[in-house]
Protein backbone atom coordinates (compact mmCIF):
# COMPACT_ATOMS: atom_id res chain seq x y z
CA UNK A 1 0.00 0.00 0.00
CA UNK A 2 2.48 2.44 0.90
CA UNK A 3 5.41 0.80 -1.35
CA UNK A 4 6.49 3.72 -3.38
CA UNK A 5 6.56 6.17 -0.48
CA UNK A 6 9.43 8.78 -0.89
CA UNK A 7 8.62 11.26 1.21
CA UNK A 8 9.17 11.77 5.11
CA UNK A 9 5.96 11.87 6.03
CA UNK A 10 2.96 10.00 5.47
CA UNK A 11 -0.63 11.75 5.53
CA UNK A 12 -3.13 9.17 5.20
CA UNK A 13 -6.34 10.17 4.83
CA UNK A 14 -9.71 9.43 3.81
CA UNK A 15 -11.86 10.29 0.33
CA UNK A 16 -14.81 11.26 2.53
CA UNK A 17 -12.48 13.74 4.34
CA UNK A 18 -11.54 17.71 4.09
CA UNK A 19 -8.38 19.46 5.25
CA UNK A 20 -9.73 22.96 5.80
CA UNK A 21 -6.58 24.55 6.60
CA UNK A 22 -3.11 23.58 5.66
CA UNK A 23 -1.60 24.32 8.79
CA UNK A 24 -2.55 20.99 10.13
CA UNK A 25 -0.03 19.37 8.24
CA UNK A 26 2.35 21.80 10.23
CA UNK A 27 0.74 20.62 13.32
CA UNK A 28 1.63 17.06 12.44
CA UNK A 29 5.11 17.53 11.74
CA UNK A 30 5.13 19.47 15.02
CA UNK A 31 3.77 16.25 17.08
CA UNK A 32 5.99 13.81 15.15
CA UNK A 33 8.75 16.00 15.83
CA UNK A 34 8.79 13.79 19.50
CA UNK A 35 10.51 10.39 17.91
CA UNK A 36 8.50 8.75 20.33
CA UNK A 37 4.68 9.20 18.50
CA UNK A 38 5.19 6.66 15.64
CA UNK A 39 1.18 7.88 14.84
CA UNK A 40 -0.44 10.90 15.18
CA UNK A 41 -3.70 12.65 14.31
CA UNK A 42 -6.97 14.04 14.93
CA UNK A 43 -9.59 11.52 15.76
CA UNK A 44 -9.30 8.84 18.75
CA UNK A 45 -11.18 5.88 18.65
CA UNK A 46 -11.66 3.82 21.59
CA UNK A 47 -11.26 0.32 19.72
CA UNK A 48 -15.34 -0.57 21.47
CA UNK A 49 -16.62 2.31 19.66
CA UNK A 50 -17.00 0.49 16.08
CA UNK A 51 -20.59 -0.73 16.24
CA UNK A 52 -21.83 -1.44 12.40
CA UNK A 53 -20.49 2.06 10.99
CA UNK A 54 -20.91 4.22 13.67
CA UNK A 55 -18.46 5.63 15.82
CA UNK A 56 -17.43 7.07 18.97
CA UNK A 57 -14.65 9.50 19.46
CA UNK A 58 -12.41 8.89 22.71
CA UNK A 59 -13.74 12.50 23.11
CA UNK A 60 -16.15 14.60 21.69
CA UNK A 61 -14.35 17.94 22.05
CA UNK A 62 -12.02 18.69 19.69
CA UNK A 63 -9.62 20.11 21.57
CA UNK A 64 -8.93 17.09 23.26
CA UNK A 65 -4.84 16.39 23.10
CA UNK A 66 -2.67 13.52 23.96
CA UNK A 67 -1.86 9.90 24.19
CA UNK A 68 -4.56 7.42 22.38
CA UNK A 69 -4.74 3.68 22.36
CA UNK A 70 -5.69 3.92 18.39
CA UNK A 71 -7.03 6.33 15.59
CA UNK A 72 -9.24 6.10 13.03
CA UNK A 73 -8.29 5.41 9.81
CA UNK A 74 -9.97 8.27 8.35
CA UNK A 75 -6.91 10.15 9.29
CA UNK A 76 -3.42 8.81 10.47
CA UNK A 77 0.16 10.61 9.88
CA UNK A 78 3.38 8.82 10.45
CA UNK A 79 7.16 9.07 9.35
CA UNK A 80 7.96 6.87 6.69
CA UNK A 81 10.72 4.77 8.83
CA UNK A 82 7.95 3.11 10.68
CA UNK A 83 6.62 1.01 7.68
CA UNK A 84 9.88 -0.64 8.26
CA UNK A 85 8.27 -2.53 11.27
CA UNK A 86 4.37 -2.04 10.87
CA UNK A 87 2.74 -2.70 7.80
CA UNK A 88 -1.15 -2.26 6.52
CA UNK A 89 -2.35 -5.86 7.37
CA UNK A 90 -4.30 -6.29 3.75
CA UNK A 91 -6.49 -9.10 5.48
CA UNK A 92 -8.46 -6.19 6.78
CA UNK A 93 -9.27 -4.97 2.82
CA UNK A 94 -10.77 -3.02 1.73
CA UNK A 95 -11.42 -1.52 5.41
CA UNK A 96 -12.56 -1.95 9.03
CA UNK A 97 -9.72 -1.99 11.51
CA UNK A 98 -6.73 -2.17 9.12
CA UNK A 99 -6.59 1.25 11.18
CA UNK A 100 -6.99 -0.51 14.63
CA UNK A 101 -4.26 -3.41 13.58
CA UNK A 102 -1.85 -0.55 12.59
CA UNK A 103 -1.97 1.43 15.72
CA UNK A 104 -1.91 -1.85 18.12
CA UNK A 105 1.58 -3.02 15.80
CA UNK A 106 2.79 0.15 16.81
CA UNK A 107 1.97 0.52 20.53
CA UNK A 108 3.42 -3.31 20.78
CA UNK A 109 6.63 -1.81 19.93
CA UNK A 110 6.84 0.83 22.00
CA UNK A 111 5.21 3.48 19.85
CA UNK A 112 3.04 6.14 20.91
CA UNK A 113 -0.08 7.44 19.14
CA UNK A 114 -1.01 10.75 19.84
CA UNK A 115 -4.34 12.46 19.16
CA UNK A 116 -3.65 16.67 18.72
CA UNK A 117 -6.32 18.99 18.55
CA UNK A 118 -7.85 19.95 14.90
CA UNK A 119 -9.54 23.35 15.41
CA UNK A 120 -11.85 22.81 12.73
CA UNK A 121 -8.80 22.41 10.44
CA UNK A 122 -10.18 18.61 9.18
CA UNK A 123 -13.04 17.60 8.91
CA UNK A 124 -14.15 13.70 8.07
CA UNK A 125 -18.24 12.75 7.24
CA UNK A 126 -19.12 10.05 9.45
CA UNK A 127 -21.96 7.77 7.07
CA UNK A 128 -21.21 4.39 7.96
CA UNK A 129 -21.04 3.72 4.35
CA UNK A 130 -19.19 0.86 4.36
CA UNK A 131 -22.15 -0.66 5.94
CA UNK A 132 -24.66 0.74 3.44
CA UNK A 133 -22.41 -0.78 0.58
CA UNK A 134 -21.54 -4.44 2.22
CA UNK A 135 -23.60 -4.79 4.93
CA UNK A 136 -22.58 -5.89 8.79
CA UNK A 137 -21.34 -9.40 7.14
CA UNK A 138 -17.89 -8.34 6.10
CA UNK A 139 -17.62 -5.84 9.26
CA UNK A 140 -18.49 -8.90 11.01
CA UNK A 141 -15.89 -10.52 9.21
CA UNK A 142 -12.93 -8.39 9.90
CA UNK A 143 -14.04 -8.76 13.59
CA UNK A 144 -13.16 -11.99 13.86
CA UNK A 145 -9.82 -11.93 12.05
CA UNK A 146 -9.23 -8.80 14.31
CA UNK A 147 -10.07 -10.91 17.51
CA UNK A 148 -8.21 -13.72 16.18
CA UNK A 149 -5.12 -11.98 15.40
CA UNK A 150 -4.62 -9.74 18.80
CA UNK A 151 -6.83 -11.76 21.45
CA UNK A 152 -3.38 -13.25 22.98
CA UNK A 153 -1.39 -10.03 22.94
CA UNK A 154 -4.09 -7.52 23.87
CA UNK A 155 -6.87 -7.71 26.07
CA UNK A 156 -9.76 -6.88 24.24
CA UNK A 157 -13.45 -6.01 24.99
CA UNK A 158 -14.82 -6.82 21.70
CA UNK A 159 -18.53 -7.23 20.12
CA UNK A 160 -19.49 -10.61 19.66
CA UNK A 161 -16.65 -11.96 21.74
CA UNK A 162 -16.44 -15.70 21.32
Amino acid sequence: MFKNVTADVVFSVDSDSKLKDESFIDDAKEVLNDKNIWICGTVGAFFNGWVHGTHEDVNDDSSYEGEVDTLAGCCQIFRTEILNHIWVDLDFAPFWYEDTDFCFQAKVLGGKIYRFHFNNKFYHVWGGSGNKIFGNSLFEEKHKIMLKKWKKNKKLKLMYQE
